[in-house]
């Protein structure tokens, strides 16, 4: 049987993943990670609501580090990533739902990069992070300085350290930017040798 492009034929009982073509399916992750980020974004401003933003950013900290382990497990398992490097911990981050994977816009900038410079040194830069423009056009800087400046980096420095505890994280640059066109967010990791 050919594989599908889509779903647009009749409907199928035993339906499964491996019926997809390759295309197909990266259409279908993509979707996965847009539902899922705004899957978060909803529960955050529901919580925002009810409790104020810094309490909101609070509990949105506290998940993501709650699901470093059980996040970083399952994808290094199912991808065959092993290791305990920088490279390590960087692959890791290029497949996670919450790392932005495609260009906003054709033209655009990508969404993210990573730059290794040694299986022990990288940077990872995000040009385009939805939440920091989402929370830019409504001039929610006291969500930027909550999140982005408090909260972001403790979940970014638990997945890096859930790797190898000895990894190393300098925030390069985060929010607020002079301009919408600056980088979201930069990030260097290192790993000193015989660690």
């Amino acid at each position: 049987m050919a594989e599908l492009n889509d779903y647009s034929g009749r409907f199928k009982p035993d339906l499964k993943f491996e019926d997809f073509s390759k295309e197909a399916l990266i259409k279908l992750l993509l979707e996965y990670q847009k539902i899922l980020t705004r899957l978060d974004g909803y529960w955050m401003g529901l919580v925002a609501d009810k409790y104020g933003y810094q309490e909101a950013c609070a509990f949105e900290g506290a998940v993501w580090r709650f699901m470093v382990g059980y996040d970083a497990n399952r994808i290094s398992k199912a991808m065959n990533i092993q290791g305990n490097n920088v490279e390590t911990f960087l692959k890791y981050q290029q497949l996670t739902a919450g790392l932005p994977k495609e260009v906003a816009s054709a033209g655009a900038q990508a969404a993210c990069r990573i730059e290794m410079k040694n299986p022990n040194h990288g940077v990872m830069t995000i040009d385009d992070c939805r939440a920091l423009a989402y929370w830019e056009k409504e001039g929610r800087e006291d969500w930027i300085n909550a999140f982005c400046r408090k909260e972001e980096p403790a979940i970014v420095e638990a997945y890096a350290r859930h790797v190898n505890p000895a990894i190393k994280m300098t925030a390069l640059k985060l929010p607020p930017r002079e301009k919408k066109e600056d980088i979201s967010c930069q990030w260097e990791f290192k790993l000193e040798d015989g660690a």
